[in-house]
């Protein structure tokens, strides 16, 4: 592993060198510009991903015990840094005056459905007073809060938290809660969703930087698929392995909330297949919690009651209410859009996959160049080890 990861910053520093040249500033510009300086960056890595390990080691039950409070850390840090995934450096190239390069690494022209489109309706937010009707995406009055899915003072905020940052910190800061914020809520929830099975730590570990840091997630950015998703499969565990009855309130009318959260991301090719992966772990941490009330001692769990059932449909149907209340807010936008040809008649019924199973180690060498493909994107897949499981 090390000598993949040396491999892969070399490359990764060479890319940068290439693509700048002697225009513009990135850190990896004046430090990386030869092979001595790979080398000398390329000991430092050793030495760090060592104490890295030998850390996790010997510090792993004080890190698993406080893995949330360091993440939320990271993430506080990582915002009030104003630290994004953003590839708005593109602009400093399409435009004459120089709009600034990033920190680490290089703006993706691919990236355009983000830099160009995405986050521009979120900072054109910034300028309307985050109104759920603007002005200034074309030249009509035009409803962001369903289709264009922009930070906007509507119901249908309540159902995208990644969005909250927009609206309670401006735009600079919102733009690093929507990447940076997100990323670390997706390594804990899959961390933890992934210890729910494999009761493994290292194992576990290693699945949530994977996934989290996969190609399949960084290219698309959709990242709120595995993470609303798996924070309802551990919910549902905290719901049903509790011994306390406010605790299992609290978790119905979270569980209730992340359901809004996840029909609203309005993405089904994303949300159908994860539906099923999600629902089978549902269904499995289910069973066993019954095997646990029938076979073992049953003071160690909460038994589900009638009044369970009546706060979860309770929560659900106010979930279902603002959900409806949305899509009637925003009718007349998804009329329209659903009359396009695209994506409103869109149609896709999968299939013709099975070779991208074997495909999973191919992308890895896509963020330097992509001979085969014009389109990195649509070959982004997730380092699975496939048929290992």
């Amino acid at each position: 592993p090390l000598s993949f990861a040396l491999i892969y910053l070399s490359l990764f520093v060479n890319y940068i060198d290439a693509f700048y040249g002697t225009v513009g500033f990135t850190i990896a510009n004046p430090m990386l510009n030869d092979d001595m300086a790979v080398l000398f960056v390329a000991g430092l890595t050793i030495i760090f991903v060592i104490s890295v390990i030998k850390l996790v080691e010997y510090k792993s039950d004080f890190l698993y015990k406080y893995r949330w409070l360091i993440g939320m850390t990271v993430a506080i840090l990582a915002v009030a840094f104003k630290i994004s995934g953003s590839s708005l450096g593109m602009w400093s190239i399409m435009l004459p005056e120089n709009a600034g390069t990033p920190f680490w690494g290089i703006p993706r022209s691919l990236r355009s459905d983000e830099f160009s489109v995405g986050t521009l309706f979120q900072l054109s937010q910034s300028h309307n007073g985050y109104a759920p009707i603007s002005e200034i995406l074309r030249g009509d009055l035009t409803d962001v809060r369903m289709v264009y899915g922009a930070a906007c003072w509507s119901v249908i905020t309540l159902f995208r938290p990644v969005l909250w940052g927009y609206l309670l910190f401006g735009f600079e800061f919102g733009l690093a809660f929507a990447w940076s914020a997100k990323l670390c809520l997706m390594v804990l929830v899959s961390f933890d969703c992934a210890f729910l099975i494999i009761k493994s730590k290292p194992l576990s570990l290693l699945f949530s930087c994977l996934l989290c840091f996969s190609p399949l997630i960084q290219w698309w950015g959709t990242g709120e698929v595995i993470l609303y998703g798996q924070a309802l499969v551990l919910l549902l565990d905290k719901a049903l392995f509790t011994r306390k009855k406010n605790i299992r309130v609290i978790a119905i009318a979270a569980i209730a909330w992340l359901c809004g959260c996840y029909i609203m991301l309005l993405y089904p090719a994303w949300m159908v297949p994860f539906f099923f992966i999600f629902a089978l772990m549902g269904v499995f941490r289910t069973i066993e919690y019954y095997q646990t009330l029938k076979y073992n001692a049953q003071h160690s769990v909460l038994a589900w009651s009638l009044s369970d059932t009546f706060v979860l449909v309770f929560c659900l149907l106010i979930s279902a209410g603002l959900i409806f209340l949305s899509f009637f807010q925003s009718s007349e936008a998804m009329t329209s859009v659903m009359n396009t040809v695209y994506p409103g008649a869109r149609f896709e019924t999968g299939g013709s996959g099975l070779p991208e199973l074997f495909s999973y180690a191919i992308p890895l060498f896509y963020a330097f160049d992509s001979p085969l493909v014009s389109n990195e994107c649509e070959i982004a897949t997730i380092l699975c080890f496939f048929p290992l499981g």
